[in-house]
């Protein structure tokens, strides 16, 4: 019956949303949208509220930075969490936590004596939850759909946490520009609580293998001697370090290169933000059609590619319509190439280590992102965003080659679109 029920919604909807029949997955899908609204609302809203406060791109690069640190330190523990507790009420109260912040920040904001000292120790506090959620979702996401279409809920996963990268920026644009800055922090946390409510009637149960939480060093040791006797793991994970701090860590460069380089405003800098979101929801709505074999490989090594030479096109964007093709490229090839390597990293993993591989795949991730964004603000207010966009892309494309040539095993995922259990 499940099978003929199957094949009936195939027919009807396509492959490309296939796991969206089951239940749960679609409540999962528009909890992660809801929750990643309210995360880049905050993170766009705190980013040009910081650079209005202080003229310094520094300064956005340190509270961005806030909001990514915790992924270096928080998965430790987060990750067993993951695997020790029901995953869905993690959630929940992750997204609880978010909707706290939210609305304290809201009325520090209406005070109207917010200071940019206040707004690091938010982000900290947002990164904090972020950086705790998102092992939880990465190891519920597989247990919600048949093995068979983990990549299609991968990628539609993607398509939720992208297109909140559209309509998060496109929510505080329009109140930017209407009502003022509290009201983004207000409508954060009003996305956060949506986000923990709907994770309540979450049906499926979803626990790992950790018997001691507390437990902290053996649970990583496990989780590292895992991705080190599991060599393509580990290669996967230490390219998307490399890819979130050479091509993903733009969030300080955006402000200082719409003023200086556009010559432009907050409508343009929340459409440029957009345009990243629009391009990655819609690369992964596309890539939520490809199926297993040759053709998720090929994708694999075309979105590494592009994603290294999409900010160097932006770099040489002297008008907003060339900035904003840009930007989709941006987050087209980004969006795709970071589903891939989950997907690729997920399908191998057994279920009880889930929590905490997902854990390390953040902090190689987001951990590094936190200094490499720091970096990149303190090299625009010297150099301005266009070089540093120009050679850090560069660098990841170098990377990406230098290892295709040195590693069969990348060159196999390529051909093949998948990697050796062992």
């Amino acid at each position: 019956i499940a099978l003929s029920q199957a094949t009936r919604y195939t027919k009807r909807f396509g492959a490309t949303f296939q796991a969206l029949r089951h239940r749960d997955y679609r409540i999962f899908w528009f909890s992660s949208m809801l929750g990643g609204m309210g995360q880049w609302a905050w993170t766009v809203g705190q980013a040009w509220l910081v650079f209005q406060l202080s003229d310094s791109s520094l300064a956005v690069g340190v509270v961005t930075f806030g909001t990514r640190v915790p992924m270096l330190v928080v998965p430790l523990l987060a990750g067993p969490l993951a695997d020790w507790m029901d995953r869905r009420r993690f959630i929940m109260l992750t997204s609880l936590a978010g909707f706290v912040f939210g609305t304290i920040a809201t009325l520090f904001v209406l005070q109207g004596n917010i200071q940019v000292w206040h707004l690091i120790i938010f982000a900290v506090l947002v990164g904090i939850t972020s950086a705790a959620e998102m092992p939880a979702r990465q190891a519920l996401l597989p247990n919600l759909v048949p093995r068979e279409e983990l990549l299609n809920g991968v990628a539609l996963s993607g398509v939720a946490r992208h297109g909140d990268r559209f309509l998060g920026p496109a929510v505080t644009a329009l109140l930017l520009a209407t009502v003022g800055p509290w009201s983004v922090f207000a409508a954060a946390g009003s996305f956060y609580l949506l986000a923990a409510i709907l994770m309540t009637t979450v049906r499926t149960p979803s626990r790992g293998q950790v018997t001691s939480v507390f437990a902290v060093a053996r649970n990583l040791q496990e989780g590292l001697h895992y991705t080190s006797s599991h060599p393509m793991v580990g290669l996967l994970l230490l390219l998307v370090a490399f890819h979130c701090s050479l091509t993903m860590a733009f969030e300080p460069l955006f402000p200082v290169f719409v003023r200086d380089t556009l010559q432009a405003g907050s409508g343009t800098y929340s459409s440029l933000v957009m345009a990243v979101g629009a391009g990655a929801l819609v690369g992964n709505l596309f890539l939520s059609g490809v199926g297993a074999g040759r053709r998720r490989g090929q994708w694999f090594l075309a979105a590494g590619v592009v994603s290294g030479l999409a900010p160097v096109a932006l770099a040489f964007s002297p008008v907003t319509p060339a900035a904003l093709v840009a930007g989709v490229a941006i987050g087209a090839s980004q969006g795709m190439w970071m589903s891939l390597n989950s997907t690729l990293v997920q399908t191998v993993l057994p279920d009880g280590l889930r929590g905490r591989i997902s854990s390390i795949w953040i902090m190689f991730g987001g951990g590094v992102m936190a200094w490499a964004g720091l970096l990149n603000g303190y090299l625009a207010d010297r150099w301005g965003a266009p070089p540093v966009l120009l050679v850090t892309g560069l660098i990841f494309v170098a990377v990406l080659v230098a290892v295709g040539m040195l590693r069969p095993g990348l060159r196999l995922a390529y051909r093949t679109g998948a990697i050796p259990a062992q």
